[in-house]
């Protein structure tokens, strides 16, 4: 990503309390790739909390089709991908 990354904002937040210990998040992915592609994914993140209010799961939801394309096309060559097996 290019500077200053990604940068996470919360859109929603659905449940969590002490007798509700899972929770919904709504978040929204601002960033630009150092090619210049728009990273603007919505992740929904369910988070459940133990009786200390601490986060001890978390299951995320994302738009993976634009995760693999900001990878593929920005990411640096790997030196083991140059390298031949014989």
């Amino acid at each position: 990503m290019a500077a200053p990354g990604i940068c996470l904002k919360i859109r929603n937040v659905i449940g969590g309390s002490p007798q509700q210990p899972w929770s919904t998040v709504e978040l929204l992915a601002d960033a630009t790739c150092k090619n210049g592609f728009d990273f603007d994914n919505t992740y929904a993140w369910c988070v459940r909390f133990d009786e200390h209010h601490k986060v001890v799961q978390v299951r995320a939801y994302l738009d993976s089709a634009m995760v693999k394309q900001a990878i593929e096309e920005n990411e640096c060559p790997s030196k083991r991908a140059e390298t031949k097996i014989e």
